[in-house]
């Protein structure tokens, strides 16, 4: 007869054994009901083969069919072969509010019928003469001719039409756990009390742990591969990858069972302390090369615990450093300490090794080693020492744009990525070693193989490579602003001459290392929904530019449904960097919107593009409105006093900026009706288009839940406070007005999770 140990070892193995399978075959089960999703994604142009590796392609040469009727002006001349000259490649033919001289003829620029302008982003903005009163000049523009391809991304649902409800429900929040950390919502609690009472049974069933604490052992080690799995960021095993969704979302999880192995470890190892101990014989015991490893693993298990609660993972500079190195080092010992220790649990520490292992390799793959360029955008609106050509002075800018030219392409809107600065002797020792993440706030450039419209009509969307835009806001952002306004480390100052001006440009160029891209809408394609509204705070504005870059694109070339798109942008003031360098974004891409509404002939046939900027901080001084669109002071229409701020302010048809508060449930409800109104409004070549698409695709179109509204887009990045600011505003909506939009999804990116 085996001895008592033994028996009780069979009986943990055999147990936690179904209780995995049992975990494990739930796991799956919430992966084949997102399965819809993953195949969805293949009714589009690219959403399926993007978002994982970044490269470098040729951007494609726009092929413009020929236009039924002559681009003209009322007013204006043709240019011909004897007119103004053909387009250089350093001519402008972005368009923002001006300095209320006459703006320059686009229409002289272009050399005939076959040309047309592109109106699209290069950062950092420069500065153009236009004016308000060339938008109105501007409806007499005759566009370009309607005939162009159509293809619609395919809609699917996260849930059925059944089951909204219940999504709705899922998203409350509740009052724990503290307020240090983000609270839990239902959905979320739900799981946690699930699995809390799987392992409760796991724990429990014919064992009692403080007489015999080895079941408490196999449930903290069964447990780890479920820990590796929610914390990986780079492969396919992590439940990351098989949910469709971000690591960066499952953190809360891989927090949990963590928790859950640390207690279950300490659990198995005090009982044999204090039993070992209490008999006097500690010192023989724990000199066995099993408890040996034991002992270590205990301690790998409790550093791994300690150094990442919120005041180490939340730290900056040496606290975060520490976080991430035990985690690493932590996690090396762990994995063979587990064998080590009990051989019997090699299926455990096998597939630990085998899930932090793979996640490495192709974290290797996704790293580039690349040279960026900083630019520095200034604190304040007066571009005085760039005239004069003196640089600024070092740590003088509040945000930081840095451009990759050499990887172009490769992610998907709302992705972020890794970066570390490595040109050595810039960042110091530790400033190297950190790696911090940023949103990509540029579309990426279309693939020429795909045979879409994409190819023939899509604007030359991040020809100027990856583009972040970072913050100053700590040590490292500010190590980065230094270099980057820093003479001493400047590669150049470009001599430009623009409207007559000619002015220094700050940049420096540094090699760093890219990891990415992670994170993301998954399987939540954006360019499938009737309307989109976007809601940004601070520096979250990262995210909207890039969504809204990747629709504007989209629409460009006949691969968007959205009819509606909103921007609602969260600032404390109007003044610094990060606004005065975005401001001129949004109006550029907001007048792409507009002019492509005017050539297709209105009525909806494609995306209306509002930007709402709100700023919460009281104006205590006078404001430049030229200042927010990149242009000096000598070009100003004049200041505006703070007296005159408590209204909204038009810099564009399509552009306001507002004091207070945003109107949430306001700009929600125009999406909702827009959505309703718009969705049939096509022209009849669209509709034909879009048919021939859906007949060829009828396979997926199964899930799109047949012809009317697609449904409402919510997505929201900024402090935890408006994420939930804004789940409160969809909550509330009315559930038959939710129906008949077919539905509203919320994607949320909240600063610290």
């Amino acid at each position: 007869m085996p001895p008592p140990f033994d028996v009780q070892l069979i009986k943990s193995t055999t147990l936690l054994f179904r209780v995995n399978i049992f975990i494990y075959a739930l796991i799956a089960f919430f992966v084949v009901l997102r399965m819809p999703g993953f195949i969805g994604l293949f009714g589009t142009s690219e959403e399926w083969s993007s978002g994982h590796f970044l490269r470098y392609i040729a951007p494609p040469r726009p092929q413009f069919k020929k236009s039924r009727s002559t681009l003209k002006r009322k007013g204006t001349k043709g240019s011909g072969k004897g007119g103004a000259g053909k387009m250089q490649r350093n001519d402008s033919t972005r368009t923002v509010v001006g300095d209320g001289r006459e703006p320059k003829d686009e229409m002289e620029m272009i050399k005939d019928e076959e040309a047309v302008e592109q109106i699209y982003v290069r950062y950092p903005p420069r500065r153009h003469a236009s004016t308000r009163k060339h938008y109105e000049e501007d409806e007499d523009y005759e566009g370009l001719s309607a005939l162009q391809p159509y293809f619609p991304p395919t809609h699917v649902p996260s849930v059925p039409s059944s089951l909204r409800p219940l999504l709705s429900l899922s998203r409350l929040p509740l009052p724990f756990p503290p307020s240090s950390t983000r609270p839990y919502s239902l959905k979320q609690f739900c799981v946690v009390l699930s699995y809390c009472v799987i392992l409760f049974y796991a724990l429990m069933y014919r064992s009692n742990p403080f007489i015999d604490a080895t079941r408490s052992g196999w449930v903290s080690t069964s447990q780890i591969p479920l820990v590796l799995g929610l914390g990986v960021k780079g492969n396919a095993l992590g439940l990351g990858g098989l949910l469709g969704v971000g690591y960066e979302r499952l953190n809360w999880g891989h927090r949990v069972v963590g928790r859950v192995v640390v207690f279950c470890a300490n659990l198995h190892g005090v009982f044999y302390v204090y039993k070992w101990t209490a008999t006097g014989t500690f010192t023989t015991a724990i000199a066995r090369p099993k408890n040996v490893w034991g002992m270590i693993l205990l301690i790998a298990i409790n550093i791994l615990w300690i150094f990442s609660t919120i005041g180490w993972r939340k730290g900056k500079g040496l606290g975060y450093r520490v976080f991430i190195w035990s985690h690493v080092l932590g996690a090396i010992v762990t994995i063979p300490a587990i064998y080590m220790h009990q051989p019997s649990l090699w299926l455990y520490a096998l597939s630990s090794a085998g899930i932090w292992g793979l996640d490495r390799i192709i974290r290797m793959a996704k790293t580039r080693v690349a040279i960026a360029i900083l630019t520095p955008s200034p604190l304040s609106t007066n571009p005085s020492p760039a005239r004069s050509g003196t640089p600024a002075r070092p740590g003088s800018c509040d945000v930081i744009h840095l451009t990759i030219p050499s990887l172009n392409t490769g992610w998907r809107a709302g992705q972020h990525v890794r970066l570390r600065v490595i040109s050595p002797g810039v960042m110091g020792w530790f400033g190297s070693s950190e790696v911090h993440p940023f949103t990509i706030a540029n579309a990426p450039v279309s693939s020429p193989s795909y045979p879409s419209a994409s190819h023939h009509y899509s604007a030359p969307a991040g020809d100027e490579g990856l583009h972040l835009v970072i913050k100053k806001c700590g040590l490292w952002t500010g190590r980065l602003a230094e270099l980057a306004t820093s003479p001493h480390h400047s590669s150049y100052l470009s001599s430009t001459l623009e409207d007559g001006e000619e002015h220094l440009d700050t940049r420096t160029r540094v090699r760093v290392l890219i990891e990415g891209p992670y994170g993301g809408p998954g399987r939540l394609v954006f360019s499938s929904f009737s309307s989109v509204v976007l809601v940004c705070g601070g520096s979250g504005i990262t995210f909207g530019l890039g969504m809204l870059s990747d629709l504007v694109k989209k629409d460009l070339a006949g691969e968007c449904r959205v009819k509606s798109c909103e921007l609602v942008w969260v600032v404390t003031g109007v003044k610094g960097g990060e606004v005065e360098g975005t401001i001129p974004r949004l109006v550029e891409l907001a007048e792409v919107g507009r002019r492509q509404q005017r050539r297709r002939g209105g009525g909806g046939s494609r995306m209306e593009v509002k930007v709402n900027v709100f700023y919460t901080r009281a104006v205590t001084s006078q404001i430049s409105l030229s200042g927010l669109l990149g242009r000096g002071d000598d070009e100003d229409e004049g200041e505006v006093d703070a007296k005159y701020y408590y209204r909204p302010i038009a810099i564009h048809p399509n552009v306001v900026i507002s004091p207070g508060r945003p109107k949430l449930a306001k700009s929600l409800d125009y999406a909702i009706t827009q959505a309703c109104s718009l969705s049939h409004g096509s022209s009849g070549m669209e509709s034909r288009m879009s048919d021939d698409f859906n007949r060829r695709h009828s396979n997926l179109n199964f899930m799109a839940g047949g012809p009317g509204p697609k449904g409402v887009a919510v997505g929201v990045c900024g402090p935890r406070e408006l994420g939930e600011d804004v789940g409160r505003t969809v909550t509330g909506v009315d559930p038959a007005r939710r129906e008949r939009v077919g539905g509203i999804e919320i994607y949320e990116e909240v600063f610290g999770l």
